[in-house]
Order: C-alpha cells, then structure tokens, then sequence
C-alpha cells in the first residue's frame, strides 16, 4: 500500500521579520533539533557550508514493513485490524489473512534546507518536510474492538534491509457480564459496580481497583477490555435518597455492598480467574437495610489537612463501606448498617499520624466513641558488618577485590505494609544524623504490620532482629505508643556463588527482522529458599548468552528456577505454588556453604506458567 502524507499548510507572505510570529519560528525549530535525534540515527549525507561540514543524519531503517496481526492466544490471523505507527502518519487495515503492508516515500537525499539562525518560516518549513520525508516509523502498532489495546507496539529492527517482516499479537480481551437484582425498589433502579484485580509486589499479594460500571436499566452489567488475571467483583454501597421523598428525620435504607457471589466482606468474595478472551457470568442479589447515622470525635487532630478514612468490617480490611472526615467539628460522620466495624484514620505526611478504634452499630445511631490520632514514629537501624577481611568476592572471572572498610556500604533498608490494599506507604531508611545513636532511620512509619525488606551490593543479609523478633523472615509490628526497639542488621561478605547456564528455546519472537530470524527471549532465574535458615529470595536477569553467575548468596538450602516471563507471585510465602513446583519436580534443589562456588551440572530448563 502506497501511503501519502499531506503538506503542511503555506503562507508566502509569512516572515521572520513578524515578530508576531518569531515565536512560533523558535518553538518550531526547537522541535526539529530535539526530535531528529530520537527518530534519526545512523547513516547520513554531509554538506559543505560556510561553517564547514555538516552532516544530516539518514535514519537505517527499511523501505517498507509488511507483516500479519495474529491473536495472541490462538495464533489465528485478525482481519480488519487496524496497524499504524504511534504518530498516526500512516495507517493501514489488515486483509481477511491478517496481512498488512507500509510502503514508505523514496529517501530525499540532497541537501537539506538550512534551518539556521536568519532562516525565513519557508526554510523551516521546507527543513521539516525534508526531515519527514527521511524517517522511518520505529514502532507499529495494532487494535481493534474485542482485542486489549495497550502495550508499546512492535519495534522495526534499523538494519541494511530494504522490506521488514513483524508479527503484531493482540490479546483477546476477557469480560466479566451478569445482573443485579435490586429488590423491592423501581426495576429501572441502578446501582455500581466495582472490580479489583490482583498484583503482586516482591511476591505479596495486592488487590488493585480496575473500573467501575453502573447497571443499564434492566440490571445488567458489563466490564470489557480485562486483562488475564484474577478479580474480585463487588456492589458499590448506597443510601436511599430520593428528593422526592427522602424526609430526613425518618429511618435511612441503603444496599450494603455484596461480594461475589454472596459475601459479606472483600476476604470471603470468590475469586474469578480470567484466561484470555474468557467471558465470566456474575449475577448478585443486593438486600434493603436500615442505614443509622455514625458520629466518631477525633482526638488530637492536625491544625491543617484532611486525614484518609477507611472504614470495614471488624479483622477484615478492604473496600466496601465508607465514612467521611468533617473538618468542622472534626468528627467522623456517615451512616452504616448494623454490624461491628473497625475505623482507620491517619495521614501520610512529612509528619503525619494515624489511629484505629473499634465500634459497632446495632439498631441505632453510634455517638460518643473518639479516635485517638498519635504521631507517626521513627526506627533506627543499626547495620554490623559481621565480615572484614580484604579479598575476592564472586564473579566466575575471577572475583574482584572488595576492601574490608568499603564492602556494604550500599545499603536500602525499607518497610512495606504487610496489608493487601494501598492504605499505607512503604517507608526508605535515610542515613540518620551525625549525633545519632544508629546509622539509619526509618521516619514517619504508622502503627501497623510490615515487612522489612533489604538489598545489599558485595554482600547479604544474615540476620535481622528487632528487640527478641526475628524480622528478616516474619512481619514486625509497629505500634502507636513510641518506636521501641531499633532493628540490628547483620551483613556478611562470604557468601555461596551460582554460575550456571539456562536451556533457552528455539522459537522466534514477534520482534523480528526478516524471516526466519529470531530474537532471544528475556529469561529470569529465581534462587527462591526454601525454609527460614536461608536469605532472602534473588531474582537474575538472564543475559542474551543464557549464562548466569550470581555472587553472595547467603548460605542455606534454595530452589532454582527459570522463566521466559516475570513471575511476581513467586515468593517464599507462597507455599502452594512452590509444593507444585515440588510436585512436578521442576528447577534444581541446592544446598550452599559460605564461600562455596557451585556451577550448576546442567542446564536449567524453562518452566511453563504455573
């Protein structure tokens, strides 16, 4: 397919002289500077000038790109797609065989031009034209309704080639569909929906919102556009409040949220696992309850800001119900149905506080309890470097020489919520100062429950311990009254090596430059321990070479594992996944010493999703 581009329009009577216009002329050269370097790169033309020579990169790249848009579940050709490139300068459907062509403008190799200081509007708008006419798209992109839009597209290899070939694959998008039964109210009635979907963060699971929908008419519901992944499904609570009708000294109704498929609360609702393309039927039923009103006092409250209000079911954290802070009276007011409730309230601020309190509604409005709102606290860290000795360190090369004064110097010390919602942020350690009694200090950290996590170069972790807790492998507990204890951190420099190599697979990768070339896969090994006797799990990106080498591990018994995918729920913690792994006799189970260098018999084989 032959594509043409549309001039840029034309005033010959425009001027540098127009100082009206000067500004224009100024952004529209600063334009020309900065992007030819991002979308030219080798080859050129030199041209002798006055200032002596200049040259004017020709981007490398191919004269045309053709391809095919495949679906990326079944490998089944897409017609009627839509390929184009991120600028929108071209743009092509593709055939019932999914195949698509771009044909570029022949290279305008004379001299460009001169956009140079006393340059007129024409000679930048001639240097602009030049310029389009020598680039080359870099990237294609595809979609079309029913397939997930998002990613970076597909990048077209620079090389000698006249013609690239790329394969574009579009995943299939998945839908969750149902109904909502509102009883005893207008059948027209609507009410929202909610989904979260779930991540994972260094192996702990978290629950992120990912849309809202709000009934038609008839009740039905649709999400669209959904990723592959699991998802919880709730109704969104809501009180009845018709002007109308609505008097408001008499008794409130709402519709508390309900959990699929019939829950009270986030942690008791069935997840729904989505493969791609799947379409998943929900329907859910929402009761008619009295709502009564909430007044909680807030003691100690900040001279300025707004606090963050979570509000659940007692011991069961997540979204459902909701509450609002008034400044005015600094009260926490809303309206609830029975049923006991814990109240959170804090912000996270260069000073910020938080507080927790318990409550219960039982058939009547709840009045008279206060939330005592405290300071947020600060940690010390105590680092000890439990191993000084000059030598070699790692490195299948042959190590290199760490002085026993600078090795674990680098140090990141920080605290993430153990909690499966973004209610509280992690906290980074900061070197503390001068007349301090530790070398770092985690400041600002709310009451609550968090995992310690450190990296460390040169060296591992080989304990850390807060009072008589053992914190490296167990969560620690942080509480209102005052900071308590500081964590000790003990590192050592005489850690195991792994040096092995991954069996990579013989398949080519959509990213590639003509037929029958192929691209090498990005590959991730995890050195995951298996019991508390050993440090924290490593995750290697694997070179092109598919050979790996690993230094400081801390000693104890681990299993490695390889992937050609990121696998964020694989930790430690996650005992079902590794028994199936166990199961299935996948990966390779190590024993390693201090300063022990094991190279791995044979290669390691990619594991398939678990």
């Amino acid at each position: 397919m032959n594509c043409t581009e549309t001039s840029l329009p034309h005033n010959a009577e425009l001027h540098w002289a127009d100082e009206r216009r000067a500004p224009r002329l100024a952004i529209l050269l600063g334009f020309c500077l900065v992007l030819a370097p991002r979308v030219m790169s080798q080859g050129g033309i030199t041209i002798q000038s006055g200032g002596g020579q200049t040259t004017y990169p020709i981007p490398a790249g191919p004269d045309s790109v053709r391809g095919t848009v495949i679906n990326g579940k079944t490998h089944e050709p897409i017609a009627k797609a839509l390929v184009y490139t991120p600028d929108n300068r071209y743009a092509v459907l593709t055939d019932d065989e999914g195949h698509f062509e771009f044909k570029f403008p022949p290279r305008d190799k004379s001299r460009p031009p001169d956009p140079g200081p006393s340059a007129d509007a024409e000679a930048y708008r001639k240097f602009q034209q030049w310029e389009r006419r020598n680039t080359r798209p870099g990237t294609v992109m595809a979609r079309k309704p029913g397939f997930l839009s998002e990613g970076g597209g597909v990048r077209v290899m620079e090389t000698g080639a006249e013609r690239a070939e790329i394969v574009i694959p579009l995943q299939p998008e998945a839908l969750i569909v149902g109904h909502v039964q509102l009883p005893g109210v207008d059948s027209t009635d609507r009410i929202q929906l909610q989904i979260y979907r779930q991540d994972f963060d260094d192996g702990q699971e978290k629950w992120n919102e990912a849309g809202y929908v709000t009934t038609w008419a008839s009740g039905e519901f649709r999400f669209s556009e959904l990723p592959a992944g699991t998802y919880k499904l709730l109704t969104v609570e809501r009180t009845e409040r018709d002007p109308v009708i609505f008097n408001p000294g008499n008794q409130l109704y709402g519709f508390p949220p309900v959990f699929y498929p019939n829950a009270d609360d986030f942690s008791s609702a069935t997840p729904i696992k989505l493969t791609a393309g799947a379409t998943f039927q929900a329907n859910l039923r929402v009761t008619r309850r009295e709502y009564y009103p909430v007044k909680i006092g807030v003691a100690n409250p900040p001279a300025a800001g707004y606090p963050r209000v979570e509000v659940y079911l007692r011991s069961h954290p997540g979204p459902g119900y909701s509450l609002g802070y008034d400044s005015a009276e600094q009260v926490v007011r809303g309206f609830l149905p029975d049923g006991g409730y814990t109240l959170d309230v804090f912000k996270q601020m260069e000073d910020g506080w938080s507080g927790s309190v318990n409550f219960a509604v039982r058939g009547r409005p709840v009045e008279g309890q206060v939330v005592t709102l405290y300071p947020n606290v600060s940690l010390g860290v105590n680092i000890t470097r439990g191993y000084t000795s000059i030598g070699s360190v790692g490195g299948a090369g042959g190590g290199s020489n760490i002085d026993g004064d600078t090795w674990g110097r680098n140090v990141t010390v920080g605290l993430w919520p153990t909690e499966q919602f973004a209610m509280r942020q992690a906290v980074i350690a900061q070197p503390a100062p001068s007349d301090s009694d530790f070398g770092f200090v985690l400041n600002n950290v709310a009451a609550g429950t968090y995992w310690l996590r450190i990296s460390a170069n040169d060296c591992y972790v080989a304990a850390a311990m807060r009072g008589e807790a053992e914190v490296l492998h167990h969560s620690l507990t942080v509480g209102a009254e005052g900071a308590g204890a500081p964590i000790e951190v003990t590192l050592r420099n005489d850690g195991a090596e792994v040096v092995g190599r991954v069996q990579l697979p013989e398949y080519a990768s959509p990213l590639k430059t003509g037929p029958g070339a192929a691209a090498v896969p990005q590959v991730f090994v995890y050195i995951v321990p298996l019991g508390e006797t050993a440090g924290p799990q490593r995750r290697v990106d694997v070179p092109q070479d598919g050979v790996f080498d690993e230094t400081q591990i801390a000693p104890g018994t681990y299993r490695i594992l390889a992937f050609d995918n990121l696998i964020p729920q694989l930790d430690p913690a996650n005992t079902e996944l590794l028994h199936k792994f166990e199961v299935i006799g996948k990966g390779v189970v190590v024993e390693l010493s201090p300063k022990q260098t094991l190279r791995l018999p044979s290669p390691l084989a990619l594991v398939s999703e678990p």
